[in-house]
């Protein structure tokens, strides 16, 4: 018996679809900035929507705004902000935000920036990938987080930050004192919680702290603030005649206001030619596997920075101190309720855990010759310093531990090399009145010795592997 099987089809009508009748709010719409009068027009009229930045440049007057949840920029676009005193991007008071791939730029002029880049403010669940951040050179910041929570920005790229400027300290009764310096931030974290930076690069490429540079803007020398020069305490310890050596301003990264901002991982980020690399003043966060190279100062822990892990970081060409950490004058112990005023937290420098840093290529920067190399005992260089209260009622250190980290010599290698050719003057120093007794551990280090020795003072373990 032979079946034979028939095939049945049912014809439909297809309605076809182009792509200039598809609703702009639909999933699979694309909504392009160069449909709108402009970057802003595109988003106020679609919003909550991803909005495409065509390749090419699309200059801009004002700030581009994104305050609704859910909107966000992409695409190879590059957006270039003529306004000075205007940031390239706001994001204000939004929720899951989207920033991916754009590049943001200024309009290269004489004029004076005083923005940010990006300020990214009152703001939850914001992720920025892939985006560079081009000649945005302001005593401000490139990118900025204020007051936000549970953001990221990783993969992405600061170029030239820095700019000419004056640091002004008159309104601070400790200092008393405006200069002349090099200053500006790549990104500065305030007021935030759970902020992510990952593999990022912070890089200056043009204004570096030369002996020509010093010269041309006059750099660390006095001048006016908003303020009339009335030097307090610290500014009387900074200030000699009308200079201040500290002039080269500015972190490629710093994370402040002590008593909020907390929960950080700042990990995996190329850092070049900063004034600080990293300028810790928060708690509970993990700085880790940065490579920092030709800096002032490679890492910093102050103004009460509590429950830190800084592990496996690499800093090299660094010409002053490569981990530095003091009891900054804004710290403080807890206080009680007394008098109707309430009680205060404690904000200290401790719990700290310094692990399997490198140190390397000291005084091979580019401003040595300001620092150790101005004097032969080298005496304000330090590969690794614990350095004392800035004022007497500031906690002292406590709960610290130096574990597996090595600093390298790396003059030792050259040929000809004798002992004491380091160019710090020790590889750890200690200062007085900077820890408790028993206040910082040491445990299984490499240090090379410094002109000097090792250290100021004998370090606490028997089982410190150093180096003579």
């Amino acid at each position: 018996m032979r079946l034979r099987f028939g095939l049945c089809v049912a014809l439909m009508t297809v309605e076809i679809i182009l792509p200039s009748q598809l609703d702009a709010e639909s999933t699979h719409a694309v909504v392009s900035a160069n449909d709108h009068p402009s970057i802003q027009e595109a988003i106020d009229a679609h919003p909550g929507v991803m909005i495409q930045i065509p390749p090419g440049r699309h200059v801009i007057q004002q700030a581009i705004r994104l305050t609704t949840n859910g909107s966000g920029l992409y695409g190879y676009g590059t957006i270039v902000q003529e306004n000075p005193e205007q940031p390239l991007l706001l994001i204000d008071g939004a929720s899951d935000i989207r920033i991916e791939g754009i590049t943001l730029t200024r309009q290269v002029s004489d004029q004076r920036i005083t923005a940010d880049g990006i300020l990214c403010r009152n703001a939850r669940n914001v992720t920025i990938t892939g985006v560079q951040v081009l000649d945005n050179r302001s005593q401000a910041a490139a990118v900025r987080f204020d007051e936000s929570e549970d953001c990221a920005l990783q993969d992405s790229s600061i170029i030239n930050y820095k700019t000419i400027g004056i640091d002004d300290r008159t309104a601070n009764p400790l200092l008393g004192y405006a200069f002349h310096c090099i200053d500006g931030s790549g990104i500065v974290i305030t007021h935030s919680r759970r902020i992510a930076i990952l593999d990022n690069q912070v890089m200056e490429r043009v204004l570096l702290p030369s002996r020509e540079i010093f010269e041309k803007h006059g750099l660390g020398k006095l001048t006016d603030g908003a303020h009339p020069t009335k030097l307090g305490d610290l500014g009387r310890r900074a200030v000699d005649g009308d200079h201040v050596n500290n002039w080269h301003q500015g972190s490629a990264i710093v994370a402040t206001s002590p008593t909020e901002t907390s929960h950080l991982l700042i990990r995996g980020n190329r850092l070049l030619n900063a004034a600080q690399g990293i300028d810790l003043h928060c708690d509970d966060s993990i700085i880790s596997d940065n490579v920092i190279d030709h800096c002032m100062i490679g890492l910093k822990a102050t103004h009460g920075s509590r429950n830190l892990i800084l592990k496996g970081n690499l800093i090299t060409h660094v010409d002053l101190w490569g981990i530095v950490v003091n009891p900054g004058a804004s710290s403080s112990a807890s206080e009680t309720v007394k008098e109707n005023v309430p009680a205060k937290e404690p904000n200290v420098d401790a719990g700290i855990v310094i692990a399997s840093n490198i140190i390397t290529h000291y005084g091979d920067g580019d401003e040595y010759w300001n620092w150790g190399g101005k004097h032969e005992d080298r005496g304000s260089s330090y590969a690794i310093a614990f350095m004392e209260r800035q004022l007497p009622s500031n906690p002292l250190l406590q709960d610290i531990l130096v574990e597996g980290n090595i600093v390298y010599d790396t003059s030792r290698d050259m040929p000809g090399a004798t002992s004491g050719s380091a160019k710090y003057r020790y590889a750890v120093l200690i200062e007085k009145n900077s820890a408790v007794p028993g206040g910082i551990q040491f445990w299984g280090n490499i240090f090379h010795p410094g002109k000097t020795g090792i250290s100021n003072i004998p370090l606490d373990h028997p089982a410190d592997s150093v180096r003579k």
